[in-house]
């Protein structure tokens, strides 16, 4: 079980540093996307999806609203899709960060000069 829980560390810390490269990345690519002298225009999470699958987009947005909850679309959904998409990579970074020191905590033995004697 003590594997299982260091293997799930391991890839929990590696997918939230691949999130914070991917925000690092996206940072930069729209700073220097603009003009110089222009205004600063973050790509938005759904503009990102929008240019690399469309359909894929047209069809979790159908599905969502119709299947599950037109409300979960409008009041989650939507939200992230019009975050910066460097934003985006921070919070899923964050919560697999934090997933990882779960994992940790929950697979740590304990230290038997601590444990209680009755």
């Amino acid at each position: 079980m003590r594997s299982v829980m260091r293997t799930g560390t391991k890839i929990c810390g590696a997918v939230a540093v691949i999130f914070i490269a991917a925000m690092v990345v996206t940072l930069l690519a729209d700073w220097q996307a603009g003009p110089q002298g222009a205004a600063y225009h973050a790509t938005t999470a759904g503009e990102l999806w929008h240019k690399a699958h469309a359909p894929s987009l047209n069809l979790t947005q159908a599905i969502t609203e119709r299947y599950i909850s037109p409300a979960l679309w409008s009041a989650v959904m939507l939200p992230i899709l019009l975050a910066p998409v460097w934003v985006v990579a921070l919070g899923k970074a964050g919560f697999f960060a934090l997933l990882a020191v779960i994992l940790h905590l929950s697979g740590r033995r304990r230290d038997p000069t601590q444990a209680k004697t009755d």
